[in-house]
C-alpha cells in the first residue's frame, strides 16, 4: 500500500518561506513589516534547505524556524532601539 501524498511530498521552500511569514506577522504583538520579516525568513531559510515532507515540516522543522525567526526579530528590534 502506498504512504499518503503528506508524507511522501517535500514541501516547497517557498510554500514554507510563505506560511512562516504569515504566521510570524499575525502573531506578533509588534508592528513588523513585511520586507523585515520576508529578509529574516529568508536568512532561516535559504535556497539550500533540506526541507522534509509536509507531516515532517510540521512535525520537526516548523517550530524550530519560528524559534530563529523570532530571536532574529527580537535581536533586529533591540538593534534598533539602542540606536
Amino acid at each position: 500500500m502506498c504512504d499518503p501524498w503528506y508524507e511522501m511530498t517535500a514541501m516547497p521552500i517557498e510554500e514554507a518561506r510563505m506560511i512562516l511569514c504569515k504566521e510570524i506577522i499575525m502573531t506578533s504583538a509588534l508592528d513588523i513589516a513585511l520586507d523585515i520579516v520576508s529578509a529574516i525568513v529568508l536568512e532561516i531559510v535559504p535556497n539550500n534547505t533540506v526541507m522534509c515532507s509536509y507531516r515532517g515540516y510540521y512535525t520537526f522543522q516548523h517550530q524550530q524556524f519560528i524559534k530563529l525567526i523570532r530571536q532574529k526579530l527580537k535581536e533586529k528590534t533591540q538593534d534598533e532601539a539602542d540606536k
